[in-house]
């Protein structure tokens, strides 16, 4: 499937004109993406219908995404600012491949989204960016942090190491900090579940193991079961 979306195919203007007479879903999706957006240009019905037949999201599901985009291009810019249909078609191969095929799947994503989302701002106060919106340039590392579970405190903190090493802020460093501790952290949950099989499994006989936490420094610890 992500193959196919690399080769997606050129519409013309007769296509278009065949598919709105052929298509009723098709053409009340146009009506309605044109009753939001205003009148399309033919490059950007043929991006509309593109999302439509090539990616296959139905027309509910597309109109739901023209709205989402909308949203969201007004959360980060005020109110009356619209998304273009290049921006609105970029997001629809995000929904694509996440397979975002019905209105219940694409609610779901968007509610997460949005309590992603809702963590910004408080990321944004960490780094000393307070009173100004996100560019979608730092979003991108916004998203990744929120979606790794950070607090705004361990942001902070990232941030404080970030300004200690470069003498600024630089996003790159400050991301790679907070990778690294996720890492890590990762590799201690799996070291402890581990654990907790081992000393959960029955034993009939005293068995002597050692098992060393990647995190700790690499500390063992030693378990006795008998």
């Amino acid at each position: 499937f992500l193959h196919c979306l690399s080769k997606l195919a050129e519409y013309t203007r007769e296509d278009i004109a065949r598919k709105l007479e052929g298509d009723g879903r098709f053409a009340c999706l146009l009506r309605e993406v044109e009753h939001k957006l205003g009148p399309l240009s033919t490059p950007s019905v043929k991006k509309l219908l593109g999302l439509y037949e090539n990616l296959g999201l139905p027309a509910d599901v597309v109109y739901t995404l023209v709205n989402y985009c909308i949203a969201k291009k007004e959360q980060q810019f005020g109110e009356g600012r619209l998304p273009n249909m290049r921006e609105i078609e970029k997001e629809g191969y995000v929904w694509a491949r996440k397979e975002l095929f019905s209105i219940e799947k694409a609610s779901e994503y968007m509610k997460r989204e949005q309590a992603l989302r809702g963590r910004y701002p408080e990321y944004m106060a960490a780094l000393q960016m307070q009173g100004r919106a996100s560019a979608p340039s730092e979003e991108k590392y916004l998203s990744a942090w929120a979606e790794m579970g950070f607090p705004a405190e361990t942001v902070a903190e990232a941030y404080d190491r970030t300004i200690l090493h470069c003498h600024e802020f630089r996003w790159p460093y400050c991301n790679g900090i907070l990778k690294r501790w996720h890492e890590k952290a990762r590799a201690c949950r799996r070291w402890w579940e581990n654990m907790k099989l081992f000393l959960s499994a029955p034993n009939s006989s005293a068995v002597s193991r050692r098992r060393v936490c990647p995190v700790n420094g690499g500390a063992s610890v030693s378990s006795q079961r008998g």
